[in-house]
């Protein structure tokens, strides 16, 4: 397995070379355990266990935030637990992008967003008046 640390950004790999992201939390429980938290689609804000999160995959550290900065990462995380999940405004990247640098961003929303501006823009100037 491999090692990581408090606050880093896992992912795992879904269809069509789509990402779920979550942040790794260390042992919140005192239990001896890993635990990762994630926005679940449909669901919450939630701590699951680094194997649920992994579903046999072995999650890949997509950005790491300094160690002096770990705790504080993992505390944002942990303040989300609950939110309800919503693609536009709370999905898993808005969560490990608020736990990591304390903004909440997505770049799939964005790209999405921009990517629809575009071809609204182009559409609109190619109108007859």
């Amino acid at each position: 397995m491999k090692a990581y640390e408090l606050g880093d950004q896992l992912r795992i790999k879904f269809a069509w070379g789509v990402y779920h992201v979550g942040i790794y939390v260390g042992d919140p429980y005192g239990d001896g355990g890993d635990y990762v938290a994630h926005a679940a689609k449909g669901g919450t804000v939630a701590l699951i266990t680094l194997d649920e999160f992994a579903g046999g995959q072995v999650p890949e550290v997509a950005s790491r935030v300094p160690w002096d900065q770990q705790e504080a990462a993992v505390e944002r995380a942990l303040s989300k637990l609950g939110q309800p999940y919503d693609a536009l405004f709370a999905n898993c990247e808005h969560l490990t992008s608020f736990a990591q640098t304390g903004q909440a961003w997505s770049p799939t929303v964005f790209a999405i967003t921009l990517a629809v501006s575009v071809v609204g823009l182009v559409w609109a100037s190619r109108r007859s008046w």
